[in-house]
Formats: structure tokens, C-alpha cells, sequence
């Protein structure tokens, strides 16, 4: 096997294991029975994140990101319907280790996917990023 190769059966096992952890991500809060936090509301179904709070419901759709040809994490772009457009809210990033971070560089944490306050950190973290976004900005 040459190089090429091997890095590509390396990239299949890594996508592979990314995809387990998204499962596993999505089984666990699909699993919670207490679906209201904060004020807000956290489901996950049809391989999506969705999010409702101060009245506005965030779909995060997933895709595999990769640093030099391999995947290193799931993505998850939070998006708001706003004006007949798709307004892009936050992206978070699910690691193989089952982290989340705030950004593709994997330096700002946000937290383990299975943690005990994650519910409630994640409906304050997009409150917060709502009310700094287009959506609850005055018109113009």
C-alpha cells in the first residue's frame, strides 16, 4: 500500500468514527426526557440539532470538516429562517473524543455532548448568539 492509500484508509476510519460519535450524540439527546431548559427547548431527530429559544427554533444540519485531507470533526451550523433567507446563528464542533468547541481550531470549548448541564448551556449559548445576530437587530 503507498502513501496515497494509507492516508485514505486512515480518512475512511477517522470519517467512520466521526459518524459513530454524531450517532451517539444525536441517541443521547434524542434520549432526555426533560426537553425544556432555560426557557428554551434541545431535540435531535433525522440527524439534526434543534434548538428553540426566546421564540426562535435553530436547525443544525451536520457535515464532517477535515484538516489536511483527514476528518477531525462533525460540524453543526445553526440557521434560523430570517428575511426568506437561512440566517447562520453559531457552529459548534463535535470532536472523536465527544467534545464540543466553538470553532474549527478546537481552542475554545464549549463542553462534553453527554454532559449534565449541556441542555442547559447550549440554549444559553444560542440566546446569546441570537440576540448578537440579524434576527433581533433594529431595522434598518
Amino acid at each position: 500500500m503507498n502513501e496515497q492509500e494509507r492516508i485514505t484508509v486512515a480518512a475512511i476510519r477517522a470519517l467512520a468514527a466521526l459518524e459513530a460519535r454524531h450517532k451517539s450524540f444525536m441517541t443521547h439527546i434524542a434520549s432526555e426526557s426533560d426537553l425544556g431548559v432555560n426557557g428554551g427547548t434541545v431535540t435531535a431527530g433525522d440527524g439534526k440539532l434543534t434548538v428553540t429559544t426566546l421564540g426562535v427554533t435553530t436547525v443544525a444540519n451536520c457535515r464532517p470538516i477535515a484538516v489536511d485531507g483527514i476528518p477531525v470533526a462533525m460540524e453543526y451550523s445553526f440557521t434560523t429562517p430570517f428575511k426568506g433567507e437561512e440566517t447562520p446563528i453559531w457552529r459548534l464542533y463535535l470532536d472523536q473524543s465527544g467534545t464540543l468547541h466553538e470553532d474549527s481550531a478546537f481552542s475554545n470549548r464549549f463542553g462534553d455532548y453527554n454532559g449534565t448541564y449541556f441542555r442547559s448551556n447550549i440554549v444559553v449559548a444560542l440566546a446569546n448568539k441570537l440576540l448578537m445576530s440579524p434576527v433581533f437587530a433594529p431595522s434598518a
